[in-house]
């Protein structure tokens, strides 16, 4: 998808060229120089992105995990202190990518790593304790369902599928709240970008000058 947006940026940038400029020649030189100095100068977004959402998903996984341990004390407090860190996290998360590019899309795409690593990671957590306590879970379950009336058999099956429903479930609001996250601190990192990159950005494809001809004079007169 990156790739497709940099083709089209670049045709469009070469169309306006030769519509100012009416030389093919000087435009596909002025392209061939611009892919140079992205390459160069520009950071690659994608790996920035990926790499700030993994950090910082992993934080965001500990620190979840610690709120899970911590819920008999806290109670529903943990609960909503869970949703909250998995919206600043990815503030954070975007606004050091977006530091390194000047782009919100790539604060954007960090946020959503972030949220989407740390569903994850908590996810298999969550998975595993399932596992290693399926015969507690199990019978809790099967006397809260016994309570109310019902003649639903728990199985182990039963704690097993719920268990990665809620992985899902999990992955899927986290990438979401780090999606929001994520465009918070994009907006935020794109002002501190270095100057070098914001200036290049802004000189994309300006078209080349045409200097007026100067008169020298002739030798031997």
């Amino acid at each position: 998808f990156g790739l497709f947006l940099n083709s089209a940026d670049a045709l469009i940038g070469l169309f306006n060229c030769y519509a100012l400029t009416g030389k093919v020649s000087n435009c596909l030189l002025l392209l061939y120089q611009e892919e140079i100095m992205q390459s160069t100068v520009a950071p690659r977004s994608g790996r920035i992105a990926f790499r700030q959402g993994l950090i910082f998903g992993v934080i965001l996984a500990v620190l979840e995990i610690v709120l899970s341990l911590l819920g008999g004390f806290l109670g529903g407090i943990a609960t909503i202190l869970v949703y909250v860190l998995y919206l600043v996290v990815p503030i954070f998360a975007g606004l050091r990518a977006s530091s390194q590019t000047g782009k919100v899309s790539t604060g954007l795409l960090a946020g959503l790593y972030a949220g989407l690593f740390a569903g994850i990671i908590s996810g298999i957590v969550s998975l595993v304790f399932a596992l290693i306590n399926i015969d507690s879970i199990r019978q809790a379950a099967q006397k809260a369902v016994n309570q109310s009336g019902s003649n639903l058999i728990i199985t182990n099956g039963y704690v097993i599928t719920f268990a990665l429903i809620g992985i899902v479930v999990i992955a899927i609001i986290g990438t979401l709240l780090g999606l929001a996250g994520g465009s918070i601190g994009g907006a935020i990192g794109k002002g501190r970008a270095p100057v070098q990159t914001q200036a290049y950005q802004e000189a994309m494809f300006q078209p080349p000058q045409d200097y007026p001809p100067q008169n020298y004079p002739s030798q031997g007169t």
